[in-house]
């Protein structure tokens, strides 16, 4: 898994990690960038905004003189998470004082604001902090799920299990295996040991899948020979813990001439 090829879109021409990560080469460069208004600092004629995208965060800097006073004066009394557009110069930030002795700190890169657009302001106060250390009720979270899901150990739980998802199924197809998509719509059971869901299917009885083995099965038997699914599984199966999932995600393979040793060495290799 290489680095994103991000390209320009009709709101940004850069991410904010390849400024931050990439600056040297776009020093001097004009660009424009998008994000979440993490910090507010300044006041009178500077100000400073820490901003924050799905790559990373950027602090763009401020200036009477550089933007008009209006848009000086929205920055400096907008609210945090209020969304931004900003175009401005990649320039390198002063590097702050370090103790004789100590190695100088790595460069880092800040947008000099040419104008700035206000694309939504968020409301105050919010409803729960995407920064801050305070815990708030599920139902609270639930409520505003786009700033739960700003969080940064929230947002990291659905980034690395895209990772692990999109590792599983590179590995599986390296080693011969095809991806199918099996029906989650059906006319009756597709394997026998749990409850499902019932649903009306234009006046006919149907159910939610809880399970792709039999159609696993087919595709085998039709010479396909390795396949798997990646997708969505239904069990109505009753529960005491809010930790049981009836709706998950399953991962599933089916192997022709093989063993149920082969099988173990293919989740080993996935897995190592």
């Amino acid at each position: 898994m290489g680095e994103v090829d991000w390209h320009p879109t009709a709101f940004r021409t850069h991410t904010l990690s390849e400024i931050a990560k990439g600056g040297a080469g776009l020093v001097g460069k004009q660009v424009t960038i998008c994000g979440f208004i993490e910090t507010i600092r300044g006041k009178g004629g500077i100000c400073f905004l820490m901003m924050r995208d799905g790559t990373g965060m950027l602090q763009a800097f401020l200036k009477k003189g550089n933007i008009s006073d209006e848009e000086l004066q929205t920055a400096q009394e907008t609210s945090r998470e209020s969304t931004v557009q900003i175009t401005g110069i990649v320039a390198l930030k002063r590097p702050p004082k370090v103790p004789e002795g100590e190695p100088d700190p790595p460069p880092e890169y800040e947008v000099v604001a040419e104008s700035v657009n206000l694309l939504s302001k968020a409301q105050t106060p919010l409803p729960l902090g995407v920064t801050d250390e305070v815990e708030v009720g599920m139902d609270v979270r639930l409520d505003n799920r786009f700033l739960d899901l700003r969080r940064s150990h929230v947002n990291a739980m659905f980034r690395l299990r895209s990772r692990i998802l999109q590792y599983g199924r590179e590995h599986l197809i390296s080693e011969g295996f095809g991806e199918i998509n099996s029906p989650k719509i059906i006319a009756a059971a597709a394997e026998g040991g749990t409850n499902l869901f019932p649903l009306k299917y234009f006046e006919r009885d149907a159910y939610l899948s809880q399970s792709p083995q039999l159609y696993k099965q087919l595709a085998v038997m039709g010479n396909l020979e390795r396949v798997f699914e990646i997708g969505p599984a239904f069990r109505a199966e009753k529960h005491d813990t809010y930790r049981h999932l009836n709706e998950f995600i399953s991962f599933d393979i089916e192997m022709a001439w093989a063993n149920d040793e082969d099988v173990m060495c293919v989740q080993e290799r996935m897995i190592h």
